[in-house]
């Protein structure tokens, strides 16, 4: 199987993996690139019955997944996370992002909005990224609202806004409580929506934490007239 599996499964809730067998530990140090073959196996089969268990293993000890060669590559921070885990620990000092846009950077100056993101997607480094939000004493949200909802509720929600906010509240606070509102009181409209407040709300729920995608008026899609 030259593709193997997919580095990343929704649905899975991020939590720290049991510790290594001796077996596992001597191959990790001793193999920088590791197969998943096909059957489900990695090398001699240690590391999980399944492809996908096996690669999931891989990728939460740092292993990065090359899908030219189609194998699993040691990171520099395999060893040194593997470590910490084993020892029960997770300090984040001394580890580094490998992988997207900020390659490179120690997880103790990533921004918190991409820490969060890589733990409501449950990215194969999930488990970092919460250690570093708990190291900052950040807390996760029950929900999260888009970019694309608030500017949807700029144009199409204003006088529901103006209707129902609480003294001072702004647009994005307004639409965090009523977001939240609609997850626990709105009706479900029967196209995975829901209705509250003469509003329906998408909400994207594959994570941790729901996040709000986009929010439009009910009975269809809004014009400009919307706002008046």
């Amino acid at each position: 199987m030259s593709g193997g599996p997919s580095p990343r499964r929704k649905g899975a809730a991020a939590r720290t993996p049991p510790p290594l067998s001796d077996a596992q530990r001597r191959l990790v140090a001793g193999s920088r690139a590791l197969r998943v073959k096909s059957g489900g196996f990695v090398e001699n089969g240690i590391f999980g019955a399944t492809a996908e268990e096996a690669a999931a293993t891989l990728e939460r000890i740092g292993y990065r997944h090359d899908r030219f060669n189609g194998v699993y590559r040691r990171t520099p921070a395999t060893l040194e996370l593997l470590k910490k885990r084993e020892e029960g620990e997770m300090n984040t000092h001394g580890l580094v992002c490998d992988f997207g846009r900020h390659r490179g950077t120690p997880y103790t100056r990533l921004p918190v909005s991409y820490l969060k993101w890589m733990v409501n997607s449950h990215h194969s480094r999930a488990e970092i990224a919460a250690a570093e939000l708990a190291r900052r004493g950040t807390v996760t949200p029950d929900l999260d609202v888009s970019g694309h909802a608030v500017d949807r509720a700029s144009l199409f929600g204003l006088d529901v806004w103006a209707a129902t906010r609480q003294e001072g509240e702004g647009l994005h606070a307004w639409l965090c409580r009523v977001a939240a509102e609609a997850l626990a009181e709105g009706d479900a409209d029967g196209q995975g929506r829901l209705r509250h407040r003469g509003l329906k709300f998408v909400f994207e729920r594959d994570g941790v934490w729901p996040v709000l995608k986009t929010v439009m008026r009910d009975g269809g899609q809004p014009t400009g007239s919307d706002c008046m």
